[in-house]
């Protein structure tokens, strides 16, 4: 509750990227997919996990409003 509340009060131009979109689904949040572990340990992502949050940061800073 307090993160939503958090990011509702951002201006619009910040881009917020949370992993559970990548790494969750309506049921579960995973710490493997497609047979590659998305973290290192249980505070780090891996690289395959940290690579697919990076082409999210990419896609977001790459689009124009």
């Amino acid at each position: 509750a307090f993160i939503n509340e958090f990011v509702r009060k951002l201006p619009a131009e910040v881009n917020v990227i949370d992993p559970a979109k990548e790494f969750c689904d309506s049921k579960y949040c995973y710490a493997i997919l497609d047979g590659k572990s998305l973290y290192f340990d249980d505070n780090h992502m891996s690289l395959y996990g940290s690579g697919i949050i990076a082409k999210e940061i990419l896609s977001a800073s790459l689009r124009v409003d």
